[in-house]
């Protein structure tokens, strides 16, 4: 596959990441989840049962890679959107997490 091609069944092979505990969280993510009190669990939940947000899609060049938009609503109702990237190995990384119910 091309370096700037984007993963096909996106959805399946995050819940197989996320399942088998191949996640890593960026220092941003971290910095992000604890300023919008966004827990690990309920970023988890997104990534498992959320539905793929294609038009928020970003090529990084940077990086040479694709950042995905997961969006879902979480067990309390939340509307939380996760973005995530695959690295080299392809391990999930999550970059950041927004919630759509807060204005930041």
């Amino acid at each position: 596959m091309a370096r700037n091609s984007k993963i096909p069944n996106l959805l399946k092979r995050v819940r197989e990441c996320v399942e088998a505990g191949r996640y890593r969280i960026t220092i941003h993510a971290d910095q992000r989840m604890s300023e919008r009190n966004v827990t690990l669990p309920e970023v988890l939940y997104v990534l498992k049962a959320g539905w793929h947000e294609k038009r928020k899609d970003r090529y990084e060049e940077s990086f040479e890679s694709w950042n995905y938009a997961i969006r879902s609503q979480t067990i309390d109702d939340r509307s939380l959107r996760a973005v995530v990237a695959f690295d080299a190995t392809e391990q999930v990384v999550l970059i950041t997490v927004i919630d759509l119910d807060q204005d930041d």
